[in-house]
Order: structure tokens, then C-alpha cells, then sequence
């Protein structure tokens, strides 16, 4: 049995709850088109674990994608391009002799590109100019540690990054923003207890979103922010599941076009989710699931009205497998995608470059996790 569903490893309430029955969307058979692996899978550094937690694309022949890689039982930053044929590590520079690791990456074009996440407890950010990645100081404000889930930016002088802070046992939320020479804190408001945000999209400099998950009592409810030019606020947010619904990521195509994805459970079986914002409200959309395991959504990516894809698991035989679903426009399908091997597969991101041409990323299980990536079209 397993000892818990996977999520990404921003993630950090599903463990507390146990998981769910059924809303919107039964047992479906996987749909075409199909995602498909592109060659041998993205190198790994060195022989023990190694996990991809975010991808991201400018073109057909620009990708990178980021998480860590294990040595000595410490986590090492990883950093891999793909240049139009292969995966390649890169070099990528670790802030002192503790875990260093990546859970967001965010690029504008080929020569800049932004990748966050944690040194011990404390904000890791660094920079790719166009020839190296470079550690960038940025605040950690919680007294008693600060981390990264996910960067966006909507040009090279505009980007926010998001997580918590803690300082004693509190946890609040956490939003960062670059204005083209450093970055800043930006208060953002908090509701319930251990609010966190989990991802973040940004449609222009007046304009971004954030979604994560709160606790309410026993129960861990969503999370979406807005930011408006001058103020980041909450705006509500459909309840779906009990003890549970969570929002692992977000998409803004447009500022009435946002597309939020994540899991909800009611009662052992977790079940995917999708809202979608039409300028005026967050509504539930109906999204399917294969068969009656486990399934959840952990990242998405639009790039238009008619083509967005959600990645994220699905219980296997023995094992948990990726899961890739695509809406065109009116309703969500799934598409069928590969594994490696036997053991658990999942996919904890994704990103398009355009309708036709996607990644996603995550991790397969062997002796230890080693990076998995697939190519969408």
C-alpha cells in the first residue's frame, strides 16, 4: 500500500487529509492525440534520486526544465535545456552545503529566464542571462524560514514569485516581485490558517494570479489571489470537496481567460479538478478521471481559448501513471500519454509553446525517482 498520493513537492498539505469520492466527470478511456516520449529521457546527475518539478518553453527548440538531483542525501539544484534534439544538464550554482532545489522555472526568451525555490530554509532565485545561471539575492521574510513554489513573468522587467514564510508556527502566504533591478516583498492578504500560494501566472504588469490552499478548522480549502496593478486580494473561489479541495496551479491565457487546476476528496479517492475564470467569477468545470483510483491535476498550460493541457497522476494496476487532460475549447479530454517502466509516474508540470507543440515533466519511480519528460503535440 501506498504511504501517500504524489503531489509536487510544492505541495505541502495533502498529507494531512486522507482522500475522496466522486464529482463531475466519471470513469473515461483515454483520447486522442497523444502525448508520446521524445528520445531518451532527460539525463540525470549522478545515480540517486532525481526529480524535474517545473518546465518551461519560448519555442519548439527552447525548454528548460528544473527540480533537483540527490548526492550524499543532499538535494542539488538541476537545471536541464532542450535544444530541439536532446536534454542537457547545465550548470546551475548551490547556495552553501544544504538541500538547494528548484520547484518553479519561468523564461521570456532564449537569453532570459528565472528559476526559484529553497536553500535550507531560506528563498532561493537564480538567473539565466543568455550563457550562465546566476544566484540573484532576493528576501526571505519569515523569521523561521521562507521557500519558493513557482515564478512567472510577463517580460524581463516583470515577474512575481510565490510560497510561504513561517516565523514560529505560523504560516502565511509569500509573493515576490522583480521591477527590473531587485526583488521585493508584496504584502498579500491571508485567510484561515497556513495559507500558502502554490503557483503563480501573470498577464501583464497590472495584472497576475496566484492560487494555493488554506486550512479551515479540519478542512484545507482553496486559495486564489488576484493582483490588480496595486494590491493583491482574494477573490472567492467554489467549494467542491470535503475534508479537502486544493489548487495546485494556474493559467492565465487572458484577463478573462484563467484556468486553475488541482484535486478534491471526499471521503479515499482523490478526483481532479479544473475552475476557469470568465472575467467575472470562478466556476467548476466537470473534468474526467480514470477509473476509480487516485487521480489529481497539479499543473497547467494555455495557450489559447481552444487548447490547454492539465498534467498531473492516475492510479495504475500497481502503480501511479501519468495523466495528461486537454480542453478544446469545450470540454476536457484525456490524452493518452507513456510511462517508464513499472513503477509510479508523474507528471508535476507543464508548458506549451504553442497549441501544438507541449512538455511535461515530472518524475519515474526504479531503485530511485529519475527524471521523466514527454513531448506533447
Amino acid at each position: 500500500m501506498r504511504a501517500h498520493t504524489p503531489r509536487r513537492a510544492r505541495v505541502l498539505f495533502a498529507v494531512l487529509f486522507a482522500s475522496s469520492a466522486l464529482l463531475g466527470g466519471g470513469p473515461v478511456r483515454a483520447a486522442t492525440p497523444a502525448c508520446e516520449s521524445w528520445g531518451a529521457q532527460p539525463p540525470n546527475a549522478g545515480a540517486e534520486e532525481n526529480v524535474l518539478n517545473a518546465v518551461t518553453a519560448t519555442s519548439a527548440c527552447n525548454a528548460w526544465a528544473v527540480g533537483f538531483s540527490r548526492s550524499d542525501q543532499v538535494q542539488r539544484t538541476l537545471v536541464e535545456r532542450w535544444n530541439g534534439t536532446a536534454w542537457k544538464v547545465q550548470s546551475s550554482p548551490n547556495s552553501g552545503a544544504q538541500n538547494n532545489l528548484f520547484n518553479g522555472i519561468a523564461a521570456t526568451s532564449k537569453s532570459d529566464a528565472w528559476a526559484v525555490g529553497s536553500h535550507g530554509d531560506r528563498t532561493l532565485i537564480e538567473r539565466w542571462n543568455g550563457t550562465a545561471w546566476s544566484i540573484v539575492p532576493s528576501p526571505s521574510p519569515g523569521s523561521d524560514g521562507s521557500s519558493l513554489y513557482e515564478v512567472d513573468a510577463s517580460s524581463a522587467g516583470n515577474a512575481w514569485a510565490v510560497g510561504f514564510q513561517v516565523s514560529g508556527t505560523t504560516l502565511h502566504t509569500l509573493a515576490l516581485r522583480w521591477n527590473g533591478s531587485v526583488w521585493k516583498t508584496e504584502p498579500t492578504p491571508n485567510v484561515g490558517t497556513s495559507p500558502s500560494l502554490l503557483d503563480v501566472s501573470v498577464v501583464s504588469p497590472n495584472d497576475a494570479w496566484a492560487v494555493g490552499s488554506y486550512t479551515s478548522g479540519a478542512e484545507l480549502r482553496t486559495l486564489v489571489e488576484h493582483w490588480n496593478g496595486s494590491t493583491w486580494k482574494i477573490q472567492a473561489s467554489p467549494p467542491v470537496g470535503s475534508p479537502a479541495t486544493f489548487l495546485n496551479g494556474v493559467t492565465a491565457i487572458s484577463s478573462s481567460n484563467v484556468w486553475a487546476v488541482g484535486s478534491f476528496q471526499d471521503g479515499s479517492t482523490d478526483r481532479t479538478l479544473a475552475m476557469h475564470w470568465n472575467g467575472t467569477s470562478w466556476k467548476v468545470v466537470p473534468t474526467p478521471n480514470v477509473g476509480a483510483g487516485d487521480d489529481g491535476l497539479v499543473e497547467v498550460a494555455g495557450t489559447s481559448a481552444t487548447s490547454v493541457r492539465a498534467v498531473g497522476y492516475r492510479t495504475g494496476t500497481s502503480a501511479f501513471r501519468t495523466l495528461v487532460l486537454r480542453w478544446n475549447g469545450t470540454a476536457w479530454k484525456v490524452q493518452s500519454s507513456p510511462n517508464v517502466g513499472s513503477g509510479d509516474n508523474v507528471l508535476l508540470s507543464v508548458a506549451a509553446s504553442s497549441g501544438q507543440d507541449a512538455w511535461a515533466v515530472g518524475y519515474h519511480a526504479a531503485s530511485e525517482n529519475r527524471t521523466l519528460a514527454i513531448h506533447c503535440c
